[in-house]
């Protein structure tokens, strides 16, 4: 009887502790629904003959107001600010007691990503209250997309601005008259318009103040206006972001001994004119940058004009270390095709060459030549017949190269690779093209990276081009029409109503080693 006592006691012990054992309780799926707008307990939407002050939006659970200056936006823009009030789960949207609405006008009230849930923050978006002031709502619509006008991406949450004058400074001075927003698909929609005749922006609008007013906002537009006048929609707007022109400058000057360095505000469309009397100083420019390197022993001056901008600048003197012991070259090519020259390039500009006193351990002094680089001082180049599949050593002596400060190279040994020529491959393409005037740019871009450039001028029906010694792998081809032949891409200019130059691109099939691959393009 007393184990049996006993037993019958444990069981009870181990139930009750079960029973004590509390799980936590699980949750179930994260919400992502936004606030849903209850219409039925809101403000009637698509209203004529509107006389109210307020509107009331009621949603199906609380929400949190994010930024309502900038997301909550009427269109036509109305004379003083919008009164926004939030209690429980009810926005009210109030118009100022000064404000007369304009007479047989539809309006579009956009929430924009101003509501939001108070968890998760999910978006309630595409959020547009309709009313007109007249008997009737306007029903003209214009849908289009934005894009990029260099890469061709999709352009998301761009500001799409209409206006009903012609002059592009109210683009830069006033709120639009329509606006909407591209969405995650670079697609906008402007509806409930009325006929007439508008011109249209597309804006990157840093600020949030709804008209261009920062040389940082890419910009879009269309060279003639919109006319709406039936009721057939206006479709297939495509309106292309770039940066505009702003007026040429230097961003930065640096200044060491011997040598300047100017830093552009941007590439430059023209060619950097330099000042090409003062011998003393050695000058190189690219299309953002100048470098000048003084070889003398007191200041000098240089001067520079490109487009509108026009400016001289000194160089100081170049100090000589107490200990100077010379310099080496960075070879900036280890790898080498059959046709290439190997780079050699220093820190200062070359003045002086003694092709003696190179060597190639494999073949006789006379199998290379040595050239300074048209473009650039600082760098040489030395062609040679290079064995493909081995690796070739070149021997610097000494002395052999001088700079511009009188200072000599220190012994060096180079060694650089040409792999075989079935490690390669070549890359054919036929154009078909019938656009005239200016020149194509084809740049072979891998991981989009520019690999090979070449410039042609292209007459109907066409040409052809082959990329030879390419390292096998995926590719893209992108075009530029260089309608200026500046050798780059230029973006729009709204004040002479210029679209960007045009550009595309093309998926290439992957090359392979030891084949050519052929490829036809259309533009």
């Amino acid at each position: 009887m007393f184990w049996i006592r006993i037993v019958f006691s444990i069981m009870v012990i181990s139930c009750w502790f079960s029973c004590a054992n509390i799980q936590g309780i699980t949750g179930g799926p994260d919400d992502l629904a936004p606030p849903q707008w209850v219409i039925s307990g809101s403000s009637p939407n698509l209203q004529t003959n509107f006389k109210g002050r307020e509107i009331n939006f009621l949603f199906d659970e609380w929400f949190r107001l994010d930024n309502p200056v900038g997301n909550i936006q009427i269109a036509p823009s109305t004379v003083y600010p919008l009164e926004v009030k939030v209690s429980g789960k009810k926005l009210t949207v109030k118009f100022d007691e000064k404000e007369n609405l304009d007479s047989n006008s539809t309006y579009i009230l956009q929430l924009g990503t101003a509501i939001r849930d108070i968890t998760k923050g999910n978006i309630a978006q595409n959020i547009q209250y309709v009313f007109s002031t007249g008997n009737f709502i306007d029903s003209l619509s214009i849908s289009g997309n934005v894009t990029d006008a260099f890469s061709g991406e999709i352009q998301k949450q761009i500001l799409v601005c209409l206006y009903l004058e012609s002059e592009d400074s109210v683009f830069r001075t006033r709120k639009p008259y329509y606006f909407s927003r591209t969405n995650d698909g670079g697609q906008f929609e402007l509806k409930h318009l009325k006929s007439g005749v508008y011109t249209i922006y597309a804006l990157a609008d840093k600020n949030s103040n709804n008209y261009f007013d920062q040389p940082t906002e890419s910009i879009g537009f269309l060279d003639t206006p919109i006319q709406l006048q039936t009721d057939a929609p206006v479709t297939n707007v495509l309106l292309k972001l770039s940066l505009q022109k702003n007026t040429l400058n230097h961003k930065e000057k640096i200044l060491k001994p011997g040598m300047t360095t100017i830093v552009l505000s941007r590439k430059s469309e023209d060619r950097i004119a330099l000042d090409t009397d003062n011998d003393s100083v050695i000058v190189h420019s690219s299309a953002d940058s100048i470098l000048a390197w003084n070889y003398t022993q007191k200041d000098q001056q240089f001067s520079i004009q490109v487009e509108n901008y026009k400016d001289t600048f000194i160089v100081h003197p170049f100090i000589r270390p107490q200990q100077d012991t010379g310099f080496h070259f960075k070879l900036t090519n280890v790898t080498i095709a059959p046709d290439e020259p190997l780079k050699l390039k220093s820190e200062f500009p070359v003045r002086e060459v003694t092709e003696a006193d190179f060597i190639r351990t494999d073949s006789l002094h006379s199998n290379f030549k040595i050239n300074k680089d048209s473009t650039d001082p600082r760098v040489i180049l030395i062609y040679g017949n290079w064995p493909v599949g081995q690796q070739t050593s070149i021997t610097l002596k000494a002395g052999a190269i001088q700079n511009c400060f009188g200072q000599f190279n220190l012994p060096d040994t180079l060694r650089v690779i040409s792999p075989p020529l079935n490690s390669y491959s070549s890359l054919h393409l036929q154009i078909d093209s019938l656009i005239t005037g200016g020149r194509m740019l084809f740049q072979l871009l891998r991981n989009n990276i520019l690999i090979s450039e070449t410039p042609l001028q292209l007459l109907p029906p066409g040409g052809e081009h082959t990329f030879k010694y390419l390292p096998p792998g995926n590719y893209r081809l992108r075009v530029i029409h260089d309608v200026n032949e500046n050798n780059q891409w230029d973006g729009s200019d709204l004040k002479n109503k210029k679209q960007a130059e045009d550009v595309w691109y093309f998926n290439l099939p992957e090359l392979r080693a030891d084949w050519e691959v052929k490829a036809k393009i259309k533009i």
